[in-house]
């Protein structure tokens, strides 16, 4: 995948953003910012057990080796050409970030998050670009099956590491990689959700929505996201929103007017719930839910 330039500008300090691959099972709840997985998540889908599936040559014979797969993660950014415009100068620097598994009905998958920097790359907005890949278990060990390299930038002063990323399930071969990035501009704390996932074999931005806000001595709100099984193809995202002090509710301030429609009404009201489908390119808001 290219990588694009995603600079954050004004409240915008830096990013939100969630991956997803798909493959699905129901997964608990995802409060904003409550998910914790630190640098390592496991998690159960489907079945605590996956199934083989096909024989084949793998990259990391027998049991899951870290050290192995940061190797072969490494190796790929290395050979990586960075001309982005904006981006620093040589020799840019590789760092792991995150290690995050889900075990299936159909296989267990688990996934690598890498963050890369330029020299000298330490201002508030210098954000990183993120890496990520995917090994999936074999009969004989560990085969890397896809790599998608410098997806997107987040974080700031020159670093992510110290935000969250967390994996779920949103349909039977398709896993979600949910990556929480916030900014604080002024005093303003506001959090967005970047979904990306695979989708008929193309890795694109499916959905872009604020989460969260906090404003000094006004409160503010938060999401609670639940994907919800369907019959066919991926969950819908049920979104509980809250206001975070009683004694003020606060409206929609910041952000884009696209952003606005997908968590407020015109007249700048948060509303409490949403749900989500997904149309076949990108998740859409349901009107009929209030």
């Amino acid at each position: 995948m290219a990588a694009g330039s995603n600079t954050a500008k004004g409240y915008w300090v830096s990013a939100v953003l969630a991956l997803l691959i798909v493959t699905g099972a129901v997964v608990a709840p995802l409060p904003t910012r409550a998910i914790d997985p630190g640098r390592h998540q496991t998690q159960a889908a489907a079945a605590t057990t996956a199934p083989a599936i096909s024989p084949g040559p793998v990259d990391i014979a027998g049991s899951w080796n870290r050290t192995a797969a940061e190797e072969i993660a490494e190796a790929q950014l290395r050979k990586k050409k960075w001309k982005v415009a904006g981006f620093g100068t040589p020799p840019y620097t590789d760092k792991f970030v995150a290690e995050n598994s889900l075990t299936h009905a159909s296989h267990t998958a688990t996934f690598l998050t890498f963050e890369t920097t330029p020299r000298n790359f330490d201002c508030h907005a210098c954000q990183p670009y993120l890496s990520f890949f995917e090994f999936d278990q074999r009969p004989d060990g560990w085969k890397l099956a896809d790599s998608e390299l410098g997806v997107l930038q987040a974080g700031g002063w020159g670093d992510f590491s110290t935000q969250w990323v967390s994996l779920h399930a949103l349909a039977d071969s398709v896993d979600g990689i949910f990556v929480d990035d916030g900014g604080t501009n002024q005093g303003v704390s506001l959090m967005n959700l970047h979904l990306f996932a695979k989708v008929n074999g193309a890795f694109r931005q499916i959905l872009l929505m604020q989460i969260s806000e906090s404003v000094p001595d006004r409160g503010g709100w938060s999401s609670t996201i639940t994907p919800v099984p369907t019959p066919a193809g991926l969950a819908d995202l049920k979104v509980d929103r809250v206001q975070s002090d009683p004694r003020n509710t606060l409206r929609w301030a910041n952000g884009s007017e696209q952003s606005r429609d997908e968590v407020a009404n015109l007249n700048g009201d948060i509303r409490p719930h949403d749900r989500f489908s997904f149309n076949g390119t990108r998740y859409v808001r349901c009107p009929s839910v209030h």
